[in-house]
C-alpha cells in the first residue's frame, strides 16, 4: 500500500513533512535555512548517483541551449 503523501485538505502528512525537513536539515551544511548551489549539487549527487549542474537546472535552460546547440 502507498503512503499518504497529502492529508484529507491537501496538505503534505505530518510524517512526510518531518522526513521533507530531515533530508533538507541534512544537505543544509552551513544551517541557513537555504541550500546554496555547493549544497543542491551535494543533494542532487546523493539522490541521483551523478553530478548535475545546478545552475542549468534552476534557470529552466538544457544543456543543448548551454551548448547553442
Amino acid at each position: 500500500m502507498p503512503a499518504e503523501l497529502l492529508d484529507d485538505d491537501d496538505q503534505l502528512t505530518e510524517k512526510l513533512e518531518r522526513v521533507l525537513t530531515e533530508i533538507f536539515r541534512r544537505f543544509d551544511k552551513d544551517n541557513d535555512g537555504a541550500l546554496n548551489t555547493k549544497e543542491l549539487e551535494e543533494y542532487a549527487l546523493a539522490t541521483n548517483g551523478q553530478e548535475v549542474c545546478v545552475c542549468v537546472l534552476l534557470c529552466g535552460v538544457g544543456l543543448r541551449s548551454v551548448r547553442g546547440e
